[in-house]
């Protein structure tokens, strides 16, 4: 199932268990240092950046935390958390999009009915580093998985 799999195509970033558990630490603890910093010299302005952090890492983690790692078979994805993997049917996929505003990109796959993940997988498209104009069309994972449902 890995990526020298001939069955499965891998559609999510290598990077996800970067981008799902070590860089929220790494920003969680940025931002200690810097409100620390900050309370030293002006507690009031500090207790203003404190509410902007909370503000900030609630949208991170609430996109972060769901982010799962996503392979195409035939006829179906296979989709796995830390423990859990389960296959979906292609045809219970209603829809695909890719959220380019936000760097990295976010795919996000809408179901028919619910799964053990829920009725949405998100997924950070596995992309080559070079891609050029990358930020301006859809990742070719998107553009594949789009056209695997459409048969």
């Amino acid at each position: 199932m890995e990526q020298g799999s001939t069955s499965q195509n891998r559609l999510s970033s290598p990077y996800t268990f970067f981008y799902k558990a070590v860089l929220p630490i790494i920003q969680l603890l940025v931002w200690a240092v810097f409100v620390f910093i900050i309370l030293l010299n002006d507690i009031q302005i500090g207790y203003i950046v404190i509410a902007i952090m909370i503000v900030f890492l609630f949208f991170y983690f609430k996109i972060s935390f769901p982010l799962k790692h996503v392979w195409l078979g035939h006829g179906h994805i296979i989709v796995k958390n830390f423990s859990r993997k389960i296959t979906i049917p292609l045809y219970s996929i209603v829809s695909v999009k890719e959220n380019r505003w936000l760097n990295p990109h976010y795919v996000v796959i809408r179901l028919r009915s619910d799964t053990e993940f829920g009725q949405k997988i998100t997924f950070i498209p596995d992309r080559k580093a070079g891609d050029a104009f990358r930020f301006l069309k859809e990742s070719k994972v998107t553009e594949q998985l789009k056209q695997a449902i459409q048969k």
